[in-house]
């Protein structure tokens, strides 16, 4: 392990997380060069409040604000501001599950130097039918690990001991 080239990686609920992390460990001693968020969003409240099937308006409201209430500690826009390195945003082009604002706002937010990208398909997930997003969403960060000198660029096959 390279103490010099840590990175962090957080994609759908691990998205929210990842800003926390980073600012606990910066405070901590730790550097933290590169970090993924990837379809995530902010405020935790208006992304609870804004899934799918929820209810009415006022369930939203109460989901809204209980959510904001009581996940503070790790409200991503808390701790975005605080963080250094570099990053990259990802998320979709057609997510219906993260509402497109709430995504923006996360990106707005993520500080300079960032990379923005959005990902032809709906919201990053394990089963089936979100094998090729998943795929894309490994090769784009991989790709961008490997620009930004996170990673070293994997060695040929036959380096590998593959034929």
């Amino acid at each position: 392990m390279d103490p010099n080239r840590v990175a962090l990686l957080g994609f759908s609920l691990g998205a929210f997380v990842v800003p926390a992390a980073q600012r606990l460990a910066q405070e901590r001693g730790a550097q933290v060069g590169w970090t993924v968020i990837g379809y995530g969003g902010v405020t935790i409240g208006d992304v609870v409040a804004g899934l799918p099937d929820t209810g009415p308006a006022w369930t939203r409201a109460l989901l809204r604000a209980g959510s904001n209430l009581l996940l503070r500690p790790v409200e991503p826009s808390i701790h975005l501001p605080h963080l250094r390195g570099r990053f990259l945003v990802l998320g979709a082009e057609n997510d219906r599950l993260i509402d497109p604002r709430a995504t923006q706002r996360l990106a707005e937010l993520t500080p300079e130097p960032r990379t923005v990208v959005r990902i032809a398909g709906g919201h990053v997930g394990l089963g089936a039918d979100r094998r090729e997003i998943l795929e894309r969403v490994v090769s784009v960060s991989r790709a961008w690990l490997v620009e930004q000198g996170a990673l070293d660029p994997e060695p040929p096959a036959s380096a590998r001991g593959e034929r």
